[in-house]
């Protein structure tokens, strides 16, 4: 799917490329070199606005990124201190419980 976006973004380029052939030499000039240059990112994956729909412009990305960071540390439930009224009794919890647990609320806060 990130491939088909990727050349969908690609061929609009090349469209307003061949546009601006017929204008403004200067402006396509910029505009291939803006399509064709390498970036030193590796990208691995696809980036998804909330409707699921890719992202390709590295702003957008960016602000994406924003939002959803800013909607993990808005969570309503973390609001005041923690307080335990009595002594816990019972068996310790383990290292990998706290893990599983701790994946299965990221599972589930990204649904």
């Amino acid at each position: 799917m990130c491939k088909k976006a990727k050349e969908e973004y690609m061929e609009e380029c090349c469209e307003e490329i061949e546009e601006l052939a017929k204008k403004d030499a200067q402006m396509m000039n910029e505009k291939v070199k803006q399509a064709t240059l390498r970036k030193k990112k590796n990208l691995t994956g696809c980036i998804k606005d909330e409707d699921g729909s890719i992202l390709i412009d590295e702003e957008t990305v960016k602000r994406r990124w924003t939002n959803y960071i800013k909607g993990l540390h808005a969570d309503e439930g973390r609001k005041g201190k923690l307080e335990i009224s009595k002594p816990m009794d019972g068996q310790s919890i383990t290292a990998s419980e706290i893990k599983q647990a701790m994946d299965r609320m990221k599972r589930e806060k990204e649904t």
